[in-house]
C-alpha cells in the first residue's frame, strides 16, 4: 500500500459553506467535489481513514447545526463524519481527531475542501504545529472564496509547512 500510514481530512464541503462560497477560486464546486469523490474512494480502498469536516457552531441550536453542517457527499460509505466548532479541527473540536490519528499509526494527512485560507490551510497548520504529522494540501480538490486568499496560501504559506500535489498527481503516484 502506497499511502500507508496516511489519512485525508476534507474540509467544509458542506451545505452552508456552499452558500456563503458560492462561487470559489479557483475550481467550481462540480470539480472540487470530483476530485473530493476520487480521493476519497482511493483513500477508502487503499484502506486509509478519510474524516470530513462539518463547521457547526456552538451558537447556533442542535438543530440549526445539523442543517448547516449537512455533507455534499453522503454516498461514500467509510466516511467518519467530525464536527468542528471553529476552522481547525485539531484546536476546535471535541473530537479527539489527532488522538484517533496516532492511535491508526498515521503520519502523513491529505487536506481538501473549503476554504483553503481558512479551514484547510488552519487545520494543516495545527496538524503540523501542534501534533506533528506531515501534510499535503490537494491543490485542486481545494478553493477559496477568493483569488488572493487561496493564491496568498498556494503561494506563499503552504509551502512553509508542507506539500502540494494535484489529485491526479496523488493518484497516479500511488498506484498499486
Amino acid at each position: 500500500m502506497k499511502l500507508e500510514h496516511s489519512a485525508l481530512i476534507v474540509v467544509d464541503l458542506n451545505a452552508a459553506i456552499q452558500k456563503i462560497v458560492s462561487h470559489p477560486y479557483p475550481y467550481s464546486w462540480v470539480e472540487i467535489e470530483a476530485n473530493n469523490r476520487a480521493l476519497m474512494s482511493y483513500f477508502l480502498a487503499e484502506n486509509c481513514p478519510v474524516f470530513v469536516t462539518s463547521v457547526q457552531p456552538k451558537i447556533l441550536p442542535k438543530s440549526w447545526g445539523k442543517a448547516f453542517g449537512r455533507q455534499l457527499i453522503t454516498d461514500i460509505a467509510g466516511v467518519e463524519e467530525v464536527i468542528k466548532f471553529g476552522p481547525s479541527i485539531f484546536t476546535q473540536s471535541d473530537a479527539g481527531l489527532a488522538e484517533k490519528l496516532k492511535a491508526q499509526g498515521i503520519t502523513k494527512v491529505f487536506f481538501s475542501g473549503i476554504s483553503t485560507s481558512n479551514g484547510v490551510f488552519k487545520s494543516a497548520k495545527d496538524a503540523v504545529a501542534e501534533q506533528g504529522f506531515d501534510v499535503v494540501l490537494v491543490r485542486d480538490a481545494t478553493a477559496d472564496r477568493n483569488a488572493s486568499g487561496y493564491e496568498k496560501i498556494i503561494k506563499d504559506e503552504f509551502p512553509k509547512i508542507g506539500e502540494i500535489q494535484t489529485t491526479v498527481e496523488i493518484l497516479m503516484k500511488n498506484e498499486r
